[in-house]
């Protein structure tokens, strides 16, 4: 009696969140429910708004609601009638192990037909996203391997080409006789707006978000759980800046780097791929830790500080809110490839994708599952040496090895797309009226300038910049402030 203990799972796949006064204790996995308590004072913690617009989410501990906080993952609180003590129950400083080819390559076949096999296991209707990539096309060839009936896959596709992936799932598909279901959607982003953000709790701006709605809520239609590959890119770097890394290390390279972003930056500026080029340009002259942050950061604080009222951007401190990514990259022994990896995991991987993946689908009924992240592959995958992580242009070295002949050498040669949807459209069509409303809209708080926003979205509808990754985030802070606090 008088004795509580609440733990988060070690990766962070569900949030933890409580508010503590005296000796009560409120606590649940969604703020809402936290809220819903009358003694829970719904109050707004400006000061998370740097975090939100450099990670496009509030990192833990923080919520956005002052005096509520989050549980980080691996931690847990004791809660007694004399105070409260937190700790963690998983915080490993992991470093890098030598292995051969070979035996990561058996060892890797074992655990992730172990890891799909357990997540078989279901007295419900079960199905998989099949999004076109290697990870999700991965995890189907082992259920359809493993399942003693045709597994269900489900993949969401758009009417713009160039974020329609729906013919590589179809491809799968038909390789593993699957029961495959194609949803097509146009997305309302104004229509979606609202219902997401009554979810969120949290500010939450990965616009990658709507398309993951949208699959989850006509997937509920046929199962109750799916199979999915969130992890992959995280466990064996999938991610472009993991070689990014490597190519720019010499010095000689950073050196040519940034006169080359200095180059692209006067001539293409408002381009987003040349955008890209020369942000990463930009950081590389800078130490690697810093160089990596820089890199995987949504927002750029050259772009945030402008935005920001005099007195706020005054105090300012983008160190503050970088250091925990970059205590978490230093922490690790081992090269760059396994630090930045460890670093996804630690932060991006249960802050951003994992929130996406628990708002999107419990908002339906849809359990999701993650064979990535089992524990024992994960426990395996963060001691992987460089080397069967990414060589030359080419990651996930490991799974390639692994699945070569799995999948189609077409879906190993594509560049990975990612979840995206047509943002830039959208802020020049039919977002352009309702982001003007509300970025112009009088900030009582006095932390972002109208002006300023607005100057960000005419440069944006006037084509002269893609400025459409921040005005969403922008969009969807106005938004949830006016939802919580009026």
């Amino acid at each position: 009696a008088g004795d509580l203990w609440l733990v988060r799972d070690r990766l962070g796949k569900k949030p933890l969140y409580y508010w503590q006064s005296g000796q009560r204790l409120v606590f649940a996995s969604e703020l809402q429910a936290v809220l819903a308590d009358p003694d829970v004072p719904c109050q707004p913690d400006p000061s998370v708004l740097p975090a939100y617009l450099r990670w496009f989410c509030v990192p833990p501990p923080a919520t956005g609601f002052a005096g509520i906080q989050a549980l980080m993952p691996g931690q847990y609180l004791h809660w007694r009638m004399d105070g409260v003590t937190t700790g963690y129950h998983w915080n490993p400083q992991p470093q890098t192990e030598p292995v051969s080819e070979t035996d990561a390559v058996a060892e890797c076949d074992r655990l992730l037909k172990a890891a799909v096999s357990r997540r078989l296991v279901a007295d419900v209707p079960l199905g998989a996203f099949l999004s076109g990539g290697i990870d999700s096309s991965l995890i189907v060839s082992l259920m359809a391997e493993l399942s003693p009936t045709p597994v269900r896959t489900f993949a969401v596709g758009f009417t713009d080409a160039a974020f329609d992936e729906r013919s590589y799932a179809a491809m799968i598909a038909k390789q593993y006789g699957t029961t495959h279901t194609e949803i097509l959607v146009e997305p309302n982003a104004i229509d979606l707006l609202e219902p997401m953000i009554q979810h969120t709790g949290a500010p939450f701006a990965d616009s990658s978000l709507l398309p993951l709605w949208l699959l989850a809520e006509q997937t509920r239609k046929h199962v109750t759980v799916a199979v999915g590959g969130d992890g992959g890119d995280e466990l064996v770097a999938g991610y472009e800046p993991h070689g990014a890394l490597l190519w720019s290390d010499p010095p000689p390279a950073r050196h040519w780097l940034g006169g080359l972003a200095a180059s692209i930056g006067g001539l293409r500026a408002g381009h987003r791929q040349w955008d890209r080029l020369a942000r990463f340009g930009r950081q590389a002259a800078q130490p690697t830790p810093e160089r990596y942050v820089g890199w995987v950061a949504r927002g750029e604080w050259r772009a945030i500080a402008p935005l920001l009222r005099p007195a706020v951007r005054a105090a300012l401190q983008p160190e503050h809110v970088d250091r925990p990514l970059l205590d978490t990259f230093a922490g690790f022994t081992g090269d760059a490839v396994g630090k930045a990896c460890w670093t996804d995991i630690r932060h991006y991987l249960p802050d951003d994708l994992l929130v996406k993946a628990d708002i999107g689908t419990m908002a339906h009924g849809l359990e999701v599952r993650s064979p990535f992240l089992d524990e024992e592959l994960v426990d395996f995958a963060v001691r992987l040496p460089q080397g069967l992580r990414w060589q030359g242009w080419s990651g996930k070295l490991l799974l390639r090895r692994w699945g070569a002949a799995r999948l189609p050498e077409t879906l190993w040669q594509r560049r990975k797309q990612g979840f995206a949807v047509p943002l830039a459209r959208w802020f020049r069509e039919d977002l352009a009226s309702l982001a003007a409303q509300e970025l112009g809209r009088a900030d009582p708080k006095g932390l972002l300038d109208p002006v300023a926003m607005l100057q960000l979205l005419d440069e944006h509808v006037a084509g002269r910049a893609d400025h459409s990754q921040l005005l969403w985030a922008l969009l969807v802070w106005q938004l949830w402030w006016r939802r919580w606090f009026g």
